[in-house]
């Protein structure tokens, strides 16, 4: 049985031996000095598990969302090698964010759904206030 382990988005991962990763920058929340914004680098690891009898590569669907509006799609292959194991690594690059929300990730293979939502945030902004007093923003 197909199985997802593990779903991580980081700015930058790096393969090490033995089917080992390291992740620099994992992503949890986002805050943004306005919106539109965007994410200049991005990285995705998959980590997916299958026992004998299971198919020695799969293909899944991949979406990224801003809240609800998909801003992309594709059909990743993953290869086991005859492993019980596969890992699908995706690079991403200037990611267009339009709103504060969410950011989801989301990998789905049959029955089988692993997702990761970044929280999206806009910066607070202190107030500036000159030497007479006055506000200014």
């Amino acid at each position: 049985m197909i199985k997802f382990e593990l779903l991580v988005c980081a700015e930058s991962l790096i393969k090490g031996d033995n089917d080992t990763y390291s992740a620099i920058n994992i992503f949890e929340d986002y805050v943004a000095e306005a919106f539109p914004t965007f994410i200049p680098r991005m990285e995705i690891l998959l980590a997916v598990s299958r026992v004998s009898g299971d198919p020695n590569s799969i293909v899944t669907n991949f979406l990224i969302a801003n809240n609800e509006m998909t801003l992309y799609s594709s059909t990743p292959q993953i290869q086991f090698y005859d492993k019980p194991k596969g890992y699908l690594k995706l690079s991403i690059g200037s990611l267009a964010i339009g709103q504060p929300g969410f950011l989801l990730f989301k990998f789905t293979y049959e029955q089988e759904v692993i997702q990761y939502k970044i929280n999206l945030k806009l910066r607070d902004r202190p107030s500036i206030i000159s030497e007479s007093g006055d506000k200014k923003l």
